[in-house]
């Protein structure tokens, strides 16, 4: 931790930044899709144990492929995309509809062997909101 340095240039930060209405209907996708995602965990893993619980060979396949197939169904399920979405406790309001996510990335640029910019993931930002009072 302690030994951890930045390359030499700029440092590029990067927060989402939401409106109301795109953080709600983002908020409402996201408890579907993890609604969906459970469902089909819990679909697999009730055939996982029909499968244990049965000694029939042609319904052990039966239910050992239902539950590849619950897992497939899952593994398309945008989950790691809306687990992006903040909570309430994530988000600081800017202005009268905007809202700024409290973690971000931290990156800087780097120039490619031919000569075009790629972007080189430093690590994770994070801001929080601070007193804008006067101490005097």
């Amino acid at each position: 931790r302690n030994d951890a340095s930045l390359p030499k240039g700029k440092l590029y930060l990067s927060f989402p930044i939401w409106t109301k209405v795109a953080l709600r209907e983002a908020r409402e996708e996201k408890e579907k899709v993890l609604a969906k995602s459970k469902e089909l965990q819990d679909e697999k893993q009730m055939h996982i144990n029909k499968m244990e619980g049965t000694g029939n060979p042609i319904m052990k396949a039966l239910h050992l492929r239902n539950a590849y197939e619950a897992m497939e169904r899952h593994s398309f399920q945008p989950v790691s995309k809306v687990k992006m979405v903040p909570s309430d406790d994530e988000i600081i309001a800017l202005q009268d509809d905007l809202l700024l996510t409290t973690k971000g990335l931290a990156f800087t640029k780097s120039k490619t062997f031919f000569g075009v910019d790629t972007q080189i993931l430093v690590g994770t930002a994070f801001v929080r909101n601070g007193d804008t009072s006067s101490s005097d």
